[in-house]
């Protein structure tokens, strides 16, 4: 596995704002029935200037109103602060997240995990549960280099299964141009850690 520097460090999309992108929006006559909440979980292109070049929905809450919604509202009033490289230039990128249309007052909500890793026991100090972001370059065929993790006050050996786990078993998709050509990104995921 290739690690950076930490002197050089990839920077992923970085999201200007995003809760300002789904306010004021009719949502709750979009949610059939009975139903108070709808968890949509989207997946953006982000070009190197920084503008989202394209929405998909990951994970639906079954509701293509709420979908659809849900991307017009990224692609109209999402910006970014661009990607980049560990050298500086700008990049491609992908940015996942996730929108939850419910009342926030009422709900209770955690983000899901990308990566799940199951553990015996956790480093000295370190309390279960454990998340963290972890940032890495996607080559055009998908493969998975330069694992890094975000936060620098990360344990060391808590980073490093990390990278292992991402770098080998995660199933990165690559980014595409706007003519539909696969290329290199900076992506991200959350994983965690749970004591089995």
């Amino acid at each position: 596995m290739l690690w950076i520097a930490l002197a050089a460090q990839l920077t992923p999309a970085r999201p200007v704002d995003p809760a300002a992108w789904f306010k004021d929006t009719n949502w709750q006559q979009l949610i059939p029935g009975k139903k108070v909440f709808g968890l949509e979980l989207f997946r953006v292109t982000v070009k190197p200037d920084g503008k989202p070049q394209d929405c998909k929905i990951e994970v639906t809450a079954g509701t293509p109103e709420l979908d659809k919604l849900t991307c017009e509202q990224v692609m109209t009033r999402g910006q970014f602060k661009p990607a980049r490289w560990a050298d500086g230039t700008h990049a491609y990128a992908i940015y996942r997240n996730n929108v939850l249309w419910a009342d926030a007052d009422t709900f209770d909500y955690q983000q899901p995990l990308d990566v799940k890793i199951e553990v015996n026991r956790l480093p000295r100090g370190t309390h279960s549960p454990v998340s963290f972001t972890v940032d890495f370059a996607v080559a055009p065929d998908g493969k998975i280099s330069l694992c890094q993790v975000a936060d620098r006050t990360t344990d060391s050996a808590l980073a490093s299964i990390a990278c292992d786990q991402v770098t080998q078993s995660y199933p990165a998709v690559p980014a595409r141009d706007e003519e539909g050509k696969p290329v290199a990104s900076v992506q991200d995921v959350k994983v965690g850690f749970v004591v089995k």
